[in-house]
């Protein structure tokens, strides 16, 4: 393992292993739940660019290389975390309050690496 591989690793995938450890806490903690839709919503939109991030490295390493002039999917990062940071919001009325803090500093930590990866390139 390259140490790029293991910075991107750390990078992206730590938000990943918390957004899936919020999964398994939020699946066993349903019932205490009273704002199903909002919890989902949250957590659907701050899954989507953690997985976003990871599917798009593994694609682009061990498929098929991109053009290094070629940005889009650091764009539509971008836009899907900028998404996630709005929906994180109404998650603070969820009954549970690990569920805000969880979306919202998972959503603004992708927004922020999709940016710099985004202006640094």
């Amino acid at each position: 393992m390259t140490l790029a591989m293991f910075i991107w690793w750390i990078l992206f995938g730590v938000p990943l292993v918390a957004i899936l450890v919020g999964w398994v806490v939020l699946c066993s903690r349903w019932r205490l739940e009273t704002h199903h839709l909002r919890a989902l919503t949250a957590m659907v939109m701050a899954t989507a660019p953690a997985v976003l991030a990871n599917c798009s490295y593994v694609c682009v390493d061990f498929v098929r290389p991109e053009p290094s002039s070629d940005y889009t999917l650091e764009r539509i990062g971008l836009l899907v975390s900028a998404v996630a940071l709005v929906t994180a919001a109404p998650s603070a009325k969820c009954a549970q309050r690990w569920i805000s803090i969880l979306t919202g500093s998972v959503s603004a930590y992708m927004f922020v690496l999709y940016f710099l990866v985004d202006i640094t390139g």
